[in-house]
């Protein structure tokens, strides 16, 4: 048992050195592909660095959807003034945090905010059949920008962090058996 628990924490060392070596490798212009390739000489875990590469974006993602980048955070400022000027502090808050990761380009994060733009649909509904405060306009304007928000969250995470391919491979090893490894491939976008 406790040498499980030593594994697991020499894991997480290594998570975090293995993604500061994948995003300098991206950073530099190397693929995905080629990034796990040097990753996997030098840390011998696959199927943690194909994990972490698949949720680092290349600089070429990152250029192909700026343009719905740039939308997204248009988007979060003008939520974030709407909520100001309704007093919906903690709303404002949270989506100005958002803001900072969208700028980094976390795909992680989109999640996040995918799900924050959920909650909040709901809430501007209940808050519209409760308050008599907001104004039908108010709430079309919230509502239509929170579903621009939720679309283009999800749609940025799931471009920016394609599925792996993964496929299992029977060789002969030195001794004659037989084993199976597994090979992961990235899909460039």
């Amino acid at each position: 048992m406790s040498s499980c628990n030593v594994d697991v924490s020499a894991n997480k060392i290594n998570k975090q050195e293995i993604r500061i070596a994948a995003q300098e490798l991206i950073k530099k212009g190397f693929s995905k592909q080629e990034s796990f390739e040097i990753l996997k000489k030098r840390f011998h875990y696959s199927k943690i660095i194909a994990k972490i590469l698949s949720c680092i974006p290349t600089q070429t993602q990152k250029k192909k959807y700026r343009i719905i980048n740039y939308i997204l955070l248009i988007n979060l400022l003008i939520l974030v003034s709407l909520f100001l000027s309704q007093s919906f502090y903690i709303a404002s808050l949270t989506y100005t945090l958002l803001m900072y990761y969208v700028i980094k380009t976390i795909p992680k994060m989109y999640i996040w905010l995918t799900t924050i733009s959920l909650i909040s649909i709901f809430l501007v509904f209940v808050i519209y059949f409760l308050s008599t405060e907001m104004t039908f306009l108010l709430f079309f304007i919230l509502l239509l920008l929170n579903s621009l928000n939720l679309v283009l969250s999800y749609y940025l995470n799931y471009k920016l962090c394609p599925k792996i391919e993964e496929r299992r491979e029977k060789y002969i090893d030195k001794e004659g058996a037989t084993k199976i490894r597994i090979i992961y491939t990235f899909t460039e976008i």
